[in-house]
């Protein structure tokens, strides 16, 4: 046996340690004496290692002492010449410094070099093997095509081509990740090999940190027994995984079977496989099923069983995927989803489908469906649509368990617009499936033209004649409403259309408008009842619930005498029914500019329409009505009071902007026949005046003096983080522009009043105005939006059946309340209780925002899908948040109606609350619920727990739906692989019908 010792640096390199992969290899060997092409250059590096590559070929004969006949290859190739053996002391020494020589053996073409390195190296002739010792501070190492193995003993054994590994073996592949072992042998020739005792780490779609014996182990599978497996990074891990057979496919599957999973040292789940990807992008594959009951231990007879999401996912393209899944509910139903999504960026589309069929337990067939798509298909054109329906409304909120979806409508809507050179057109409809009463209603088409200004003459202002700058405008509209319902014996279905167009001319001060107007309403199917016939009033129904003068049933009939006749003797028991009315007007205008921003502008208007209505035999067809003028004038104006500042605000300023608009229409003459149509209304004259009001507290926060501005902070920028102090070019300071907030805002709907109604001698007679709005608003107090309507008279029938009187009594009909904040909102940092810290911009969510939050644990228990999102779109539900951290959104809705004497009031009066809360760094909640304050009770309830496990996280849901179906839900997911969870449910659907037990306790 030959024996060397070689230094660190310096690696054992031979000829016969070069796997040949050419003509000139071990296997074939070039005969003695030989000639090597001419190209070859006779004293080149290359020519020595080919002839020793050539020698070593040859097969031993029965002496080893014939080697000594050939020149010792690594004396030649590495030996100075004056003959010493070692290492040079100085690069460039002797006849090639070993670096260079490396080089050249590296790049041999057809060749791949195998490099042996070790503090000692022993290699046996007879045997064929070599062993590579390393010791405390540097390990053996040997680096071949397949990878890098290092350890403290390794032997090559060259007949088989196997590495054996001994001492805490390393073994770095050439693609992945490294291993280390107890023990570990590679088979160069196979490419394969086995550990004992191995720890790897895959970092492929997560990072997972295995621990197994591998009996077999290639550069791309891996086969282990008695696996521990785990994806937190802690040396102590909080959770893992273990497994009694486990394959690894890289870049591909981690299949373990069975598996437990341990909390710490406690189990707490067993699986009978686990199957989870290890690629980095997305892939079909098994979607990872669900399975809940209604009760581990069974405490009632409403023990139910579910099996979820068995289905597949196909990964169509970078751009588009799809999956299918089948739902079981034990007594219940069996549902089928699909969705497919799709997100092309370079056309400028993205867009999604979801669509569950449901198949009863007790018989039929229920669909739902939810699609969105966007489209801009070019810089003037967009498309997008938003749809969503169930073919049954009370399926919806029977087996729903989510709280905000029994309580909205199903809403759906799309639009096309496009922007001409000369205009826009948007062509758009919209569809609102109501669950409370199957309501449906529904607005297509909805087509609007505005075509652009165009300016006629154009000049410079200082340069303008009266007939230069003239603009013109113009468009219109269309639209066809109705409005169907399941119960059609007792409401008839309702359809409207209307349409409009409008023009306009501008010269200076004077303008010019004009408008056609058109709408008709249609009743199908209306039906006499037990209400006896039709009344025939002389005034409209103002809030357009019937059609023309048809307002109630009562004891007068139709005006045509067939009808009637047909109606009261029972030929017919439903009538469709429709009035049209078309309009026009025209105006003419000029403003006056007064003091400041106040403008005074008189005008004067002729307006006229026609009328067609079934119920009236002398209005079958358009009865002209007369024409009227107008004489009208309005003025606006800003008011302003300033008033002492207080705290950060220098000063308050109270802007208050009134309007007043005044019109009066002198008597007109109709004819017989137009004041039988039009009743005798269309007679009296018109003087109407009408005031709205707006109202704002703005506060200008305080301005610092020229010497703070001067100074600045110390980074040399100002306070408010931008540039530093202004300076004019003659260098003097440039005051900086003051910040205002607007503290308070108020704004009321107009009032109007007719100095003709007054002529009954009754100031109160005069109003016309029914009701009034207001709506109070504040960017200082962000979140914070209230809304009132009054019902400002009381009308009631005078005693006996005399005439109806007006009394001055406002009746709060409305009232919306909501307000938003948290431990940042300014309020709570002046009492301390918030955080200080805090910045001072927008730190309140919008209800909407909350709310959206909230449906996330409650999403997949909807009946109507959920938007499925963009392409690739995960995420936990859990977000990162401050300890102590909290928001609260408040709101309030109160609806009534005034009670009279022939009728009790009704009130309906609903509190919600939406809170969230981290008490601890892993620990958040959230709760939401709407209480009624009529019926004492919950409507509904999601209330959410969630624990972060360091890679894991636990979610403890409790939802209650305001038809009274309930459930809890206690899930824990792998945030590494959002597909891995484990679920527990019970819930409390029996099949009975709970739409109506609204306010359940």
């Amino acid at each position: 046996m030959i024996g060397a010792r070689f230094g660190v640096v310096q690696a054992l390199v031979a000829a016969g340690l070069l796997a040949a992969a050419g003509p000139l290899s071990a296997q074939d060997p070039v005969p003695a004496g030989a000639q090597l092409p001419d190209t070859v250059e006779v004293d080149s590096t290359a020519l020595r290692i080919q002839q020793r590559l050539q020698l070593l070929g040859r097969a031993p004969g029965s002496d080893s002492a014939r080697a000594e006949a050939y020149a010792d290859s690594l004396r030649t190739l590495s030996a100075p010449a004056n003959g010493f053996r070692g290492r040079p002391t100085q690069p460039g020494v002797g006849s090639e410094a070993p670096t260079d020589i490396y080089a050249r053996l590296r790049g041999l073409e057809g060749y791949t070099a195998t490099e042996y390195a070790g503090t000692t190296a022993a290699y046996d002739a007879d045997d064929g093997q070599l062993v590579l010792q390393g010791d405390s501070l540097v390990q053996a190492a040997v680096t071949f095509a397949q990878g890098e193995l290092r350890a403290r003993s390794i032997r090559y054994i060259e007949a088989t081509g196997d590495l054996d590994a001994e001492g805490t073996p390393i073994f770095v592949p050439l693609d992945g990740d490294e291993i280390n072992a107890q023990g570990l042998t590679w088979n160069t020739t196979a490419d394969r090999g086995s550990a004992r005792q191995a720890e790897t780490q895959y970092t492929q779609g997560g990072n997972w940190y295995i621990t197994s014996d591998f009996p077999e182990l290639t550069s791309s599978r891996a086969f282990g027994h008695d696996a521990w497996f785990t994806t937190c990074d802690h040396e102590v891990p909080h959770y893992h995984f273990r497994a009694g057979q486990l394959k690894i496919v890289r870049g591909s599957i981690l299949v373990a079977r069975p598996v437990k999973l341990y909390f710490g040292d406690v189990p707490v789940a067993w699986l009978p496989f686990i199957a989870t990807g290890l690629n980095s992008g997305r892939q079909s594959g098994i979607l990872t099923p669900r399975f809940s009951v209604n009760d581990i231990v069974r405490t009632s007879g409403g023990y139910q069983r579910r099996v979820s999401n068995l289905g597949f996912y196909w990964a169509m393209s970078d751009y588009s995927d799809a999956s299918i899944a089948l739902d079981w509910f034990d007594n219940n139903y069996t549902a089928l989803a699909g969705t497919a999504r799709y997100n092309w960026a370079r056309k400028f589309m993205r867009g999604s489908l979801s669509y569950r069929q449901y198949w009863r337990a007790t018989g039929g067939v229920e669909r739902t469906l939810n699609t969105s798509h966007q489209w801009q298909m070019s810089e003037r054109t967009n498309l997008n649509v938003q749809g969503a329906y169930a073919s049954s409304s009370s399926f919806v909120t029977q087996n729903s368990f989510d709280p905000v979806e029994v309580t909205r409508s199903i809403d759906s809507q799309g639009g096309l617009q496009h922007r001409f050179d000369w205009g826009n057109l948007s062509l758009s409809g919209n569809r609102r499936q109501f669950l409370s009463d199957d309501r449906v209603e529904q607005t297509f088409p909805s087509v609007n033209l505005s075509l652009s200004t165009i300016t006629l003459f154009p000049a410079p202002q200082n340069r303008a004649g009266i007939l230069n700058n003239i603009t013109l405008s113009g468009g219109g509209t269309f639209r066809r409403s109705s409005t169907t319902r399941a119960d059609f014996d007792t409401q008839p279905d309702r359809a409207n259309t209307d349409g409009s167009l409008r023009a306009g001319l501008t010269l200076g001060r004077v303008s010019v408008s004009s408008g056609l107007q058109y709408r008709e309403n249609a009743l199908t199917g209306f039906s006499l009842g037990d209400g006896g016939p039709l009344l025939k009033t002389d005034s409209i129904d103002a809030r357009g619930d019937l059609p023309g003068e048809i307002a109630t049933r009562g004891a007068q009939v139709f005006d045509d005498p067939d009808m009637r006749a047909m109606l009261l003797e029972g030929y017919v028991d439903r009538a469709d029914i429709a009035d049209a009315r078309l309009s026009w007007n025209a105006s003419l205008n000029y403003q006056q500019n007064l003091i400041g921003s106040t403008t005074f502008t008189p005008s004067i208007s002729w307006d006229s329409e026609f009328l067609r209505a079934d119920t009236l035999s002398y209005a079958q067809d358009f009865v002209a009505g007369p024409t009227r003028v107008s004489f009208g004038a309005s003025l606006r104006s800003d008011l302003y009071g300033f008033f002492p500042g207080f705290g950060k605000w220098e000063g308050i300023r109270h802007k208050v902007s009134p309007a007043f608009t005044y019109s009066y229409s002198p008597k007109v003459e109709p004819t017989a026949l137009q004041e039988a149509v039009f009743g005798s209304s269309v007679v009296f004259p018109r003087n109407t005046l009408s005031m709205t009001l707006n109202q704002t507290f703005e506060g200008r926060v305080r301005s610092r003096t020229p010497e703070e501005a001067e100074a600045g902070d110390s980074t040399g920028l100002s306070l408010a983080g931008g540039a530093g102090p202004q300076r004019t070019e003659d260098g003097f300071l440039i005051p900086e522009q003051a910040e205002t907030e607007l503290l308070l805002g108020l704004q009321t709907s107009a009032l109007a009043y007719d100095f003709v109604a007054d002529s009954t001698g009754r100031f109160v007679d005069g109003f016309t105005t029914a009701s009034l709005s207001n709506t109070i608003r504040s960017d200082y107090i962000r979140g914070l939006t209230v809304s009132m309507r009054h019902d400002l008279f009381d009308e009631s029938a005078g005693t006996g059946g005399g005439p109806v009187s007006k009394n001055f009594s406002p009746y709060l009909e409305s009232m919306n309340f909501s307000y938003a904040f948290s431990n940042t909102s300014t309020i709570f940092r002046w009492l301390g209780f918030g955080n200080s810290a805090a910045s001072s911009g927008p730190d309140e969510r919008s209800a909407e925002e909350f709310e959206a939050e909230l449906r996330a644990p409650a999403s997949q228990e909807s009946i109507v899908p959920d938007d499925p999102g963009d392409v690739g779109d995960t995420g936990a539900r859990g977000r990162q948040a401050d300890v102590g951290a909290w928001d609260l959104t408040l709101g309030y809705s109160l609806i009534r109606s005034r009670p009279t004497a022939t009728r009790e009031g009704n009130a309906s009066q609903n509190l919600s609350v939406s809170m969230r809360l981290t008490p601890t760094e892993d620990w958040q909640m959230a709760w939401r619920t709407s209480y009624d304050l009529e019926n004492g009770g919950f409507n509904d309830h999601i209330i959410s727990l969630t624990r972060d496990l360091h890679r894991w996280e636990a979610n403890f849901d409790f939802l209650q739906t305001a038809s009274g179906n309930w459930t809890f839900r206690f899930e824990v997911r792998l945030l590494d692989q959002q597909d891995l969870k484990f679920d527990y449910s019970q819930n409390s659907i029996d099949g009975i019908d709970r739409s109506r037990s609204v306010g359940a306790r």
